[in-house]
């Protein structure tokens, strides 16, 4: 079964990096704005590098968990003579994570692919 705490690391790392700037003011750079554009620049690379980093770790952390599950659902139930109930949604989400990474292996950011992801596990907000 997937880690369910992976999708909810996805969207922290999905909402820090939408923040951008402001949220480096938590970061206690608290003269950002008076600093010179060089100093500006460091952080945020620094920021940036960090969040690019925090994605690199949840995907891989998504990784392992399908591996996981697809060993799991290697072993089917013998009565019904098919997979356990929901394993077809599953290998949806396997496929279209596959399919991401394909298109972040052509120069899609980390951090779209991970957003790509987290929407598949998170249904869009009620309105």
């Amino acid at each position: 079964m997937p880690n369910r705490s992976a999708p909810i690391a996805a969207l922290i790392v999905t909402f820090a990096a939408a923040l951008g700037v402001p949220a480096l003011a938590e970061t206690d750079y608290r003269d950002f704005y008076g600093m010179t554009e060089d100093q500006q620049g460091e952080i945020i690379t620094d920021e940036a590098a960090r969040l690019i980093e925090e994605a690199e770790e949840a995907e891989e952390l998504f990784r392992r968990d399908c591996i996981t599950a697809l060993f799991y659902s290697s072993i089917y139930n013998p009565i019904q003579k098919r997979l356990p109930t929901g394993w077809k949604a599953l290998f949806d989400v396997i496929e279209y994570e596959r399919r991401s990474m394909l298109t972040f292996e052509h120069g899609q950011s980390v951090e779209d692919a991970i957003r790509e992801i987290a929407a598949l596990y998170c249904p869009p907000e009620p309105r």
